[in-house]
């Protein structure tokens, strides 16, 4: 009902601006110039990977570092329903931090902070992400030097003794 007010209540000018937008938006696909536009814009933009003769992971890793080579080591040495416990400290990049993104590069595994395991008792962590900032449970004068991936569950053992040479 107050949306109804509202529109009545729009001025002059709200009213030409919202018919003008909604012009530019709808006429501007319907103009065969700019679709054929629209169309290079995005060949170009997916042959970039071939034109700079980059692999799409030598592309991410420049475009996010570490945090990057961090996902790719999880995702190669983990397996797909595999629960990660993921570092919530604030001292660690945000892209680490960050569980949505995170989940973008290891999806279907399933990631959770250590906040997210108390809160639901019966999931349990199959390996436990440790770099220079974060070891779950261990206090900093015995963090790890580096990253790492550490077996927590038996399944979890099991795999990683089968992918050791």
């Amino acid at each position: 009902m107050n949306t109804i007010k509202s529109l009545r209540n729009a001025t002059f000018r709200e009213w030409i601006a919202a018919a003008l937008t909604v012009a530019v938006l709808s006429g501007l696909v319907s103009i065969p110039v700019y679709r054929d536009r629209l169309k290079t814009a995005c060949r170009q933009f997916i042959s970039i990977p071939r034109r700079l003769g980059a692999s799409l992971d030598a592309i991410r890793i420049v475009q996010h570092g570490e945090s990057y080579r961090v996902m790719r080591v999880l995702k190669d040495n983990t397996f797909e329903d595999a629960v990660i416990l993921m570092s919530d400290d604030p001292a660690e990049p945000p892209e680490l931090r960050s569980i949505v993104w995170c989940a973008y590069y290891l999806y279907p595994r399933v990631l959770v902070h250590e906040s997210g395991l108390r809160a639901h008792p019966g999931l349990e962590a199959d390996f436990v992400v440790t770099t220079p900032h974060f070891v779950a449970g261990l206090p900093e004068s015995v963090a790890a030097p580096k990253l790492d991936l550490l077996p927590l569950s038996a399944r979890a053992r099991e795999y990683a003794t089968r992918r050791t040479p």
